[in-house]
């Protein structure tokens, strides 16, 4: 096994948004050509200060962040690709979100937007998690910009879960979407996912066509399972994600993580 693809909240994440000592530990002792491919719906630079306050960055060799839409070689140190959601899908998007009062934010490079009036706590939260500022902006401009990389719809479980349905029809075609967590959905390009990422990176030669091991625990984590040939689910994965798991491990608050490298250790030392 040659590539380890793994998320970062509710799996390699302890909730207490650290990564744990024995997952870190657990990094570090596998085989030196292992490529280690961080995927998450997290921001790139949050990502990477994680990464720092573990000591991991040296080991890590990319970051599909932002659910994919931002990929970062962590080699060469730069951006390989960014996808952002174009002015027309915005313009369709626009009379669908209005309708959502107090509930919904865009990300950019490095910062989260919302409409005047509308910022929500859930919008103070991811803003305080990854330490971005939130900006108020005019319907007219964000609905205009073309550095949109993800938009997401945010709220109590069971409010948002009724209204995603009833919005999911309304949606454009151009989006992919998909829950990170039980308190927010997210809206992509239709050509960003995690599963893109290894895809991307191996089209590019950043990684080999090799045997692939995906770690995750949500809905954004299928199309990962997808590029994958080793599927590990969380024990605290969703039920959707487990049912295409080839092995359920602990988890992210028992280091869920480092008991699933531990089982598969014989397959990375010996190439798959």
């Amino acid at each position: 096994m040659t590539t380890l693809a793994i998320d970062l909240d509710g799996t390699l994440l302890h909730p207490d948004n650290y990564i744990s000592e024995a997952n870190r530990q657990a990094l570090l002792m596998l085989p030196a050509e292992t490529n280690i491919v961080i995927c998450s719906a997290r921001p790139l630079q949050p990502i990477l200060s994680l990464l720092d306050d573990a000591g991991l960055r040296t080991v890590i060799r990319a970051v599909g962040a932002f659910n994919g839409a931002v990929i970062y070689d962590c080699r060469t140190h730069s951006v390989l690709s960014k996808t952002t959601l174009c002015p027309a899908v915005l313009s369709q998007l626009q009379p669908v979100l209005q309708s959502v009062p107090r509930g919904w934010h865009a990300f950019t490079t490095d910062a989260l937007l919302c409409l005047p009036g509308e910022r929500s706590g859930y919008t103070t939260h991811e803003a305080a998690l990854f330490n971005l500022p939130v900006n108020t902006v005019t319907a007219d401009e964000l609905f205009s910009r073309t550095d949109i990389l993800k938009i997401t719809l945010c709220g109590d479980a069971e409010e948002l879960a009724l209204r995603v349905q009833t919005l999911r029809p309304e949606l454009p075609s151009a989006l992919r979407t998909f829950f990170t967590d039980q308190h927010y959905f997210e809206l992509v390009p239709l050509s960003v996912s995690k599963g893109a990422v290894v895809h991307e990176l191996t089209a590019k030669g950043i990684i080999p066509h090799a045997t692939v091991m995906a770690v995750g625990d949500q809905e954004n984590d299928l199309s990962l399972f997808d590029a994958a040939d080793i599927r590990v689910a969380m024990g605290n994965a969703v039920p959707a994600l487990k049912q295409h798991a080839d092995f359920i491990t602990g988890t992210c608050r028992d280091d869920g993580v480092a008991a699933a490298l531990r089982h598969f250790i014989s397959a990375f030392r010996n190439g798959g």
